[in-house]
């Protein structure tokens, strides 16, 4: 759940900003980074490795150009909070809300698959969007039980086609 969106396609961040992380840097002493694979309005997103999990996970690091913003650090780290709390199968799991040497990030599962945006175009069988669509309402249904998610768009990655094998559905702060 959040005011802003989390991915976008792979390419430009959000009005050209740039977020100074690169391959190899190790965040809080444990989340090397792997490499970008996003960005949206409030960060870029990058697969990194969690040292301590032993496992592939996600970074979205909040954009610098927020940081001048009144109270956008709050909202960026309050929304990530909340979400910490949100426990649903078609719901990205996030992991922990973080900052270190002027970044602020939060750290949730990284999903594989294909967006949705991806798959739209194709046909499908009406079975298929009726499963698909299903698990995004019982998803936004228990998001919005407990806060308001205002960035749901086809572009999240972590909203998954049927096929990809994944939980489709899945829907990113």
């Amino acid at each position: 759940p959040g005011a802003h969106p989390a991915y976008t396609h792979e390419g430009g961040e959000a009005a050209g900003a740039r977020v100074a992380v690169s391959e190899g840097q190790v965040l809080a002493g444990r989340y090397e980074i792997r490499r970008r694979i996003g960005a949206g309005g409030m960060g870029a997103v990058f697969a990194a490795f969690d040292r301590n999990r032993e496992e592939e996970i996600a970074i979205k690091v909040m954009l610098p150009g927020l940081l001048e913003k009144e109270g956008a650090v709050q909202r960026f780290m309050g929304e990530a909070k909340v979400s910490i709390a949100l426990s649903h199968p078609n719901i990205v799991k996030v992991l922990d809300v973080n900052h270190e040497s002027g970044l602020h990030f939060i750290t949730m599962e990284l999903l594989q698959g294909k967006m949705l945006r991806e798959e739209m175009g194709r046909r499908c069988e009406v079975a298929e969007v009726l499963r698909v669509g299903r698990a995004m309402c019982e998803a936004l249904q228990y998001a919005h039980a407990h806060t308001v998610h205002r960035d749901v768009k086809p572009e999240n990655p972590s909203t998954r086609s049927a096929r990809s094998g994944q939980a489709e559905g899945r829907n990113l702060s």
